[in-house]
This record gives C-alpha cells, structure tokens and sequence, in this order.
C-alpha cells in the first residue's frame, strides 16, 4: 500500500480546508514515517507532522464501515467521562471516516508514547488485574444503544454456520452451548473485549497508563473482561493474582468467580475458532486449537463439570 497515494487521496476528500492543510503538513513529513506493530489484525503507521505525531490505522477485513465508526462514537464518549488512563481518540480529517482507500479503511488517531507491559512477578499481575478492575469501572458507566444493538454476545459460537469449522471440538461447543444460558444471566455491562500486553500501554516505571484497540468492545458478561485476560495464563499463581488485583477494584461475586473457567473456556473457543476461520490449518491456529484443548481437559477432566480448584 503506497501511503503516498493514500495521502493525496485523503487531501482531494478533507473535510474542510485546515484538514487539508493538515493532510498536505502530514505529506510532507512521509519520510519519516515508521510501521507499528497493530497486532495480527490491523496495521499502524506513525506520523510525523509541524506540530504533533499521529497514528493512521489501516483495519483488518473483520472490520465494517458501520463497527468503526461505533467505536469511534464510543471513544469520544468515553473521552468525556475523563478516565485515569490514556486512550486513542479518533482524528476526522477526511470527509468520510472512516477513509475507504483500495478496499480498505483508514482512520487517524493520537498518539501516546509508551511500551508494551511486560509481567514478570507476581505484584505485576497483581497491577494488571487492578487495571482491567479500574477499566471495568470505567465501562460500565457507559450506555450506548448503538453498541448494544451492534453486538451485544461474545462471537465464539457464531462461526459454528461456518462449513468449514466442520464440527471442530463438538465437545466442547456441545458444553458451552448448554452453559451459555446460565452465563448470560450474570451481569452484563460494555467490555473492552480484547485486553491483553499488545493493546497496553506501560510507562517505563512498568505502570500501565493505557489501552488501545477498542474494536471489540460490545456490551456482554462483565467478567469476561477479567477471563480474556487470564485465558493465556497457565500459572494458577498468575491467575490468582490477576483475579484479586481485579476484585481489589471491582469485587467479583460468588457466581461470577464459579463462572471464570467456562469464561475462559469461552475466550479459548473463540480465539481457536477465529483463527481456524481465518488461517485453516497454519501453525497459529493449530497451537490455539492445542491450547485450548489442553484447558478443557486439565479444568473439565473426565467431563467434570465442577469448576476448577485452582479459583
């Protein structure tokens, strides 16, 4: 993709004349601009402009016109309610937003700078959990009827129409199936839905100061939030502490701590099925598939439906 092309595109469309202005000051600057690492879905540029840096997010395929520029609403509405951490806000220089360029979406957003976290002890994870707690606070006070009627249940078990799953892990999806019913009668709120290191932003004190990537939120289990982030876990010990940061903040009734291991077993579905979906057979999505069975039978063993002593 020619950003130089996507440029002069964006500046025969700006909104207004100092968007283009904008535009033509970010042009002039495209020497300098440096590929991010925008996760396995979307691909990000930083660049260099007069005045301030700015991100321009190209969006993977599994994004519409329409998710966009919901997510869009919803981070200026949560920019309102002025969290204690940083998260992107959307920059609209075009006169459609998001941008459509070669069959593809642009957006531009600010810019923070910041690493990935890393979690090495376990007062790191402690952190991490106190985190997505404040996060979790954060969200519910949010109400948006847009993203409710957008999508508000978790995707995993809507890629079983699709052929090609072909009855992958029917067990499994045979269990949830039956669960899922119990699980929405826990609480519901809005939910980031895809918290993990690639979508943070730490300071280089280790403190979490953000979270980008809202492109999954929607309105669904509020502890799901919680059980994404402890899906990729495999020490208990991890986990343990993750789960009481969390509580520290947002405490966690009895219900929804007995529900964590079908949350993650959920998050775990999801994952392996997105990627079966997506890349067949590739080595990625054999070591999802792997992982997952691996949970089921070291937290179900023997189709043991008791939660896990580990909790």
């Amino acid at each position: 993709m020619n950003l130089s092309n996507l440029l002069q595109a964006m500046i025969d469309q700006a909104c207004c004349t100092q968007s283009q202005h904008q535009l033509m000051d970010i042009q002039g600057h495209l020497e300098h601009a440096k590929p991010l690492d925008g996760g396995k879905n979307n691909t990000l540029y930083l660049l260099t402009t007069s005045t301030t840096p700015l991100i321009l997010k190209q969006f993977g395929a599994h994004q519409t016109e329409s998710s966009i520029q919901n997510t869009h609403r919803l981070l200026i509405h949560f920019a309102k309610l002025k969290p204690a951490f940083y998260i992107p806000h959307p920059i609209a220089l075009c006169a459609q937003e998001p941008f459509t360029f070669e069959g593809k979406f642009f957006s531009f957003y600010t810019y923070r700078e910041g690493t990935h976290p890393t979690f090495s002890s376990l007062s790191d994870f402690f952190n991490y959990g106190a985190f997505l707690g404040r996060l979790a606070m954060a969200l519910s006070q949010i109400q948006m009827p847009a993203l409710d009627n957008l999508d508000n249940r978790y995707g995993a078990l809507n890629y079983l129409h699709l052929e090609h799953v072909n009855g992958a892990f029917a067990d499994i999806v045979e269990y949830l199936q039956r669960k899922m019913p119990l699980l929405y009668e826990l609480p519901i709120q809005l939910i980031h839905g895809d918290v993990n290191a690639s979508n943070l932003l730490a300071a280089q004190n280790g403190e979490i100061t953000g979270i980008l990537d809202f492109e999954f939120a929607a309105y669904d289990i509020g502890a799901l939030e919680l059980a994404i982030a402890l899906s990729p876990l495999e020490s208990s010990a991890q986990r343990l502490a993750v789960i009481q940061g969390f509580s520290s903040i947002r405490p966690l009734s009895q219900r929804e701590r007995a529900a964590l291991p079908d949350l993650i077993l959920l998050r775990k579905l999801d994952v392996a099925l997105h990627f079966l979906v997506k890349e067949g057979a590739s080595p990625l999505a054999k070591r999802c598939g792997e992982a997952l069975e691996r949970y089921w039978r070291a937290t179900f063993p023997q189709q043991n439906r008791a939660s896990s002593s580990s909790w």
